[in-house]
């Protein structure tokens, strides 16, 4: 049933219904089809063949993803990130990612490598983990993993130095992009946000006052 859904879905040897296909989507997906209940999930989330439904779509993923589909873990994982359906929550948003990541999907190990980056929820900021992330992410094409892994080595460069002058209780040191080095730079250039270009990481020279 669930591969007949797909074919309505896709049009292939039948003419493309999406209502149809959400249909026999649905008849699978109430057997415990994993495959089908994500993509149930999906299609109430897009609102096609179907009418949007976040809490339906939460509700399906959700059952997908109990039974280890990756692909709807990291979509709820996301659900969670963005409130949507679900009670926003970063940590819950990390365990998904982070299941899902497990299984080497690529979306959710970018995705978790960004929540380790802002430390959100609680999460461990762990730069080894966030480039083995990113690289993983990447080697499968990824492109915002592959941005992000671009300018790391300027982030890591600059995080050395932030805090080789708080050592040293040099206080004169900038805020702003690259100011958290890590966290600021390699978010700017992941290309998360459509539309927004990665700022400058090239740091402004400040005037050194003489004893």
């Amino acid at each position: 049933m669930s591969d007949l859904g797909r074919l309505y879905y896709m049009g292939r040897g039948v003419k493309e219904d999406e209502g149809e296909a959400a249909a026999w989507y649905r008849k699978s997906a109430e057997l415990g089809n994993a495959g089908a209940q994500c993509n149930l999930g999906v299609m109430y989330e897009q609102g096609r063949g179907v009418e949007k439904d976040m809490r339906q779509a939460v509700t399906w993923l959700r059952a997908a993803a109990d039974q280890g589909w990756a692909l709807a873990q990291c979509n709820l994982g996301l659900c969670y990130e963005q409130g949507r359906g679900v009670g926003k929550s970063d940590s819950d948003a990390a365990r998904w990612y982070q299941l899902a990541s497990d299984q080497g999907n690529a979306d959710a190990q970018f995705s978790l490598a960004l929540a380790l980056l802002r430390g959100a929820g609680g999460v461990k900021h762990d730069v080894g983990k966030i480039r083995a992330l990113l690289s993983s992410s990447a080697l499968q094409g990824h492109v915002r993993a592959q941005k992000c892994l671009d300018v790391m080595p300027i982030a890591e460069a600059r995080n050395a130095e932030a805090r080789a002058k708080e050592k040293k209780g040099d206080t004169s040191r900038e805020d702003g992009p690259g100011a958290e080095a890590t966290g600021g730079a390699v978010q700017q250039g992941s290309g998360v946000t459509p539309g927004i270009k990665p700022k400058s990481t090239t740091k402004k020279k400040g005037k050194q006052k003489r004893k």
